[in-house]
């Protein structure tokens, strides 16, 4: 959602407003709705070393949802710059 924000900031906004709080960043809304249920908010918390992350970010360049990002991902560079956001 960071990633995304500055180009689907209408969408984030509206989340924001879903959920009550629309003067707070969606992305700091959901993470925290995520840890109240208990659930893992960084990549570092699922046992995946942050040495994998590049291999990770190749692969993901196959990934069609990736390729559609809102946000254009264009090489694996970027796909490893929100990793390693996500991993820390």
């Amino acid at each position: 959602m960071r990633y995304n924000a500055e180009v689907c900031a209408d969408a984030l906004a509206e989340i924001s407003v879903a959920l009550g709080h629309p003067n707070e960043s969606a992305a700091d809304l959901i993470e925290a709705l995520i840890r109240r249920l208990g659930l893992p908010t960084r990549i570092s918390e699922l046992g995946i070393s942050r040495d994998r992350l590049s291999i990770i970010a190749e692969k993901a360049m196959g990934n069609p949802f990736v390729r559609s990002n809102p946000r254009p991902i264009q090489s694996p560079a970027q796909t490893l710059e929100i990793l390693e956001q996500a991993w820390s």
